[in-house]
């Protein structure tokens, strides 16, 4: 093979490359929501975790990257083992998604197909449609780098040297080795079965050989996953060592299921699918080759590999969670410092969408423990002096370290998202979480100024007035209320349009009363009702709640008609 098909065949692998990438990329900037979706539904239903595994996928082209992201969601603990396992043996089935277009040999209409992708992509007034332009762009790309290899690999096919190679790849275990061994290189099981597919197409490999390289780059994508679980729990390693043993386990049936009934001298599957799917021929002089179904024949067997395997295992999956236990010994050590990250890792921002959805996840957790931190610190002001429980005070300073934490790592979190390429809907709610995380950061500084206040009142044993109890008691009520309906925001179920219209009418009726109760309370010190200490501590209650309404309300109506919609 001279210098030019070695160019050529490299600048085909690298426009291959990119154009996965970029349809990869498309698809999922288009599915965004669907993608979520499709993630948020994970159950422990195991045959619903494959369809989740295979959706995912065939999204975003690429198994490593879904593996990978399981492997950040079981180290997050969001998912458990067992559930992880469903979703891994569907990245294997979605996978073979790319292979089955390549069989489709598009390869005249490919340039047409870039060319609307690129006139769609320029138009920006298209919005959403650039999306599926930037799809038609990845796919012609995709296919123009399939054709560039296939030229290049022609002399392959007689060339004395490559043939002799070939000759060695009917050794099943070398072919296996080969195939893991390209792959984990490229670190991608849908290129390198794109390159074989190209091969085969000119005549340079037989079925019989290319099954084999099939398999082991099944094994060689697992790569990407053993080095993602580096430095995560026990559990993540787990799952990633979980793919391995599926792909393992694979190889090892379908050599079985390959070499057995040859030497009994029975229909091997490879002869079956090339009775089905024929291949091309050879010119007696064997120097002109007419292409079959090669293509489609590596798809085939790569679909019935993946299905039959996972058909085979996911009843057995609890066995394949406890082989990976023995590999993997020992147990996690419980995280005992209370400031730590439920939702977030590093690994999902591989997959940008569902980044976005698991930092709404950590930014409600946030949430959720602002509202707990202004009921307790609420308690604290009506709680007598002598039965006041110092555990309170001390639980409410304990959650401000978590919010200011967690406004600290969320926020870093946010500035990673953001550099990824995102969707329009995406974009505005990555922007509207940064003014998000900052109010509920200082709704948990009102909620140490209500402790400080309550404080002020145990120090000089002093009480409000019944008067000013149930004036406060109207403001919290409506506080809370706010509140509440500022974390329904997170809440697609409990969400709906017509409770931000409320929020705004709830925020009005805070302001109002705040400013009416403050004039109450100078009624009250004129008549002698309430003491001037008291009073003071009174007020600043008063502004405290009216600052929590105010934030709530920011956080509702952070982007206008809602972040997360």
């Amino acid at each position: 093979m001279q210098i030019t098909n070695w160019l050529l065949l490299m600048g085909g692998l690298a426009m291959f490359l990119y154009g996965m990438g970029v349809m990869g990329d498309g698809l999922e900037l288009a599915a965004g929501p669907r993608l979520r979706t499709l993630m948020e539904k994970l159950t422990k239903n195991k045959v619903r975790g494959v369809l989740v595994g295979a959706g995912t996928t065939s999204i975003i082209q690429s198994s490593s990257a879904t593996t990978v992201m399981v492997v950040g969601f079981v180290n997050a603990g969001i998912i458990t083992l067992t559930q992880a396992v469903g979703v891994i043996m569907g990245a294997n089935i979605g996978t073979t998604v790319t292979g089955i277009m390549i069989s489709i040999q598009v390869d005249l209409i490919a340039p047409v197909i870039l060319f609307v992708g690129v006139v769609l992509f320029m138009i920006k007034s298209l919005g959403k449609i650039r999306y599926f332009a930037q799809i038609m762009i990845g796919f012609g790309l995709l296919f123009m780098g399939l054709t560039l290899m296939k030229d290049a690999m022609i002399p392959l096919a007689t060339d004395p040297t490559f043939t002799s190679l070939v000759a060695r790849f009917t050794n099943p275990f070398l072919a296996v080795l080969a195939g893991a061994g390209v792959t984990a290189v490229i670190q991608s099981s849908s290129a390198s079965v794109g390159i074989l597919q190209a091969l085969a197409s000119q005549g340079g490999l037989p079925l019989s050989s290319t099954a084999f390289i099939l398999f082991g780059q099944n094994i060689g994508t697992c790569v990407t996953a053993l080095l993602a679980s580096i430095g995560t729990s026990k559990t993540a390693k787990r799952a990633a060592v979980v793919h391995l043993l599926f792909n393992v386990f694979g190889t090892v049936l379908f050599v079985g299921i390959l070499l057995i009934p040859r030497l009994l001298g029975l229909p091997t599957l490879v002869e079956l699918i090339e009775h089905f799917l024929p291949s091309g021929t050879w010119n007696a002089a064997h120097t002109v080759f007419t292409p079959g179904m090669e293509m489609a024949q590596i798809a085939a067997i790569h679909v019935i590999f993946n299905v039959v395997n996972t058909a085979i295992l996911l009843p057995f999956s609890n066995l394949l969670v406890r082989a990976a236990t023995f590999l993997v010994p020992g147990k996690d050590k419980l995280e005992l410092a209370p400031l730590h990250l439920e939702f977030l890792d590093k690994r999902i921002l591989s997959t940008p969408s569902i980044a976005v959805l698991q930092v709404i996840k950590e930014t409600e957790r946030m949430a959720l423990t602002a509202r707990t931190n202004i009921e307790l610190a609420i308690s604290t002001l009506f709680t007598p002096s002598d039965k006041r429980n110092n555990d309170t005070i001390r639980q409410v300073y304990e959650n401000e370290k978590l919010i200011d934490y967690l406004n600290d790592q969320v926020t870093e979190y946010l500035i990673s998202v953001n550099a990824l390429e995102l969707g329009d809907g995406d974009s505005q709610k990555t922007g509207a979480l940064f003014h998000v995380v900052n109010d509920l950061e200082r709704i948990g500084d009102h909620c140490e100024n209500l402790v400080e206040l309550s404080q002020q009142l145990s120090a000089q044993n002093l009480k409000f007035s019944d008067d000013a109890v149930l004036e406060l008691r109207k403001v919290i009520d409506k506080v809370m209320g706010m509140v509440d309906g500022a974390i329904k925001v997170f809440d697609d179920e409990k969400f709906t349009p017509e409770l931000l219209g409320h929020l705004d009418l709830w925020e009005e009726e805070v302001d109002r009363m705040t400013t009416e109760f403050k004039q109450n309370h100078i009624e009250r010190l004129n008549k002698h009702i309430c003491s001037p200490k008291v009073g003071i501590v009174f007020i600043e209650a008063l502004t405290n709640l009216e600052r929590i309404a105010d934030h709530a309300t920011n956080i509702a109506f952070s982007d206008k008609n809602s972040a997360y919609k």
